[in-house]
């Protein structure tokens, strides 16, 4: 499975699955503000680095429900 679609089977498919994917699923106007920050970008990083990706924000409906502390 390639990365893309490991994303995907947490966002875009779920979403469709639920019929929800005008309203979620995706970044875009108009669409629920749920996503997760991470520290690095798990499409571009090597596979070995993906381990050590740490979550810095997650947004749910708008609100930022967890930030990491600044080191």
């Amino acid at each position: 499975m390639s990365r893309l679609d490991a994303l995907k089977m947490f966002t875009r498919w779920p979403a469709y699955a639920a019929f929800e994917e005008r309203e979620a699923g995706s970044i875009a106007v108009g669409k629920r503000a749920d996503f997760t920050v991470f520290s690095a970008d798990v499409l571009t990083i090597p596979e070995a680095d993906i381990l050590n990706v740490q979550c810095v924000m997650t947004v749910v409906g708008g609100e930022v429900v967890f930030a990491a502390q600044a080191r």
